[in-house]
């Protein structure tokens, strides 16, 4: 009975760690958002801030496409099978990349059609650009909690 109740207890502290890991890191990145995106409201323009963020929502509603709902499963396929991480990172790595690859060729066309112009798409390309990035590192970030490692997770996230 002893083993068992020092088991929950090394599990309960560790579930407190990282989940305060996890809220210190979201409280420092929330006021460094707001403080970004003020600026860039002010230095862009009220003009150019709306394509930059018409762009990202943009972006943002076609990359749960190219992610397609993997992050809770590369979390829990790591947690369970932890040898074969390396595995199942590069196969979400992969997916991600190719389903990226095919959202930067098909969605500016996509506009173009439906008639923007040139400088939204350049902008919708760059956000797109950033985006692939932003979900190759999520894809690691995914394997770090699934390896109960949110300090690191935390420590990109910020």
């Amino acid at each position: 009975m002893g083993a068992h109740s020092d088991t929950q207890s090394v599990n309960a502290s560790r579930v407190f760690r990282n989940t305060s890991l996890l809220v210190i890191a979201q409280a420092i990145v929330t006021p460094l958002s707001v403080a970004i995106n003020a600026i860039a409201g002010r230095t862009l323009g009220s003009a150019n801030f709306g394509l930059l963020y018409q762009a990202l929502t943009f972006t943002s509603f076609i990359f749960l496409f190219v992610e397609w709902g993997q992050s809770n499963v590369l979390t829990g396929r790591v947690a369970t099978q932890r040898a074969a991480a390396g595995e199942w990172l590069g196969s979400g790595i992969a997916f991600r990349l190719g389903a990226a690859a095919a959202a930067l060729i098909l969605v500016p066309v996509v506009c173009a059609l439906a008639g923007y112009d040139r400088n939204f798409l350049l902008i919708l390309e760059l956000a797109m650009l950033g985006a692939t990035f932003a979900t190759v590192s999520a894809a690691c970030q995914d394997v770090f909690r699934g390896f109960e490692r949110t300090d690191f997770a935390a420590a990109s996230y910020v």
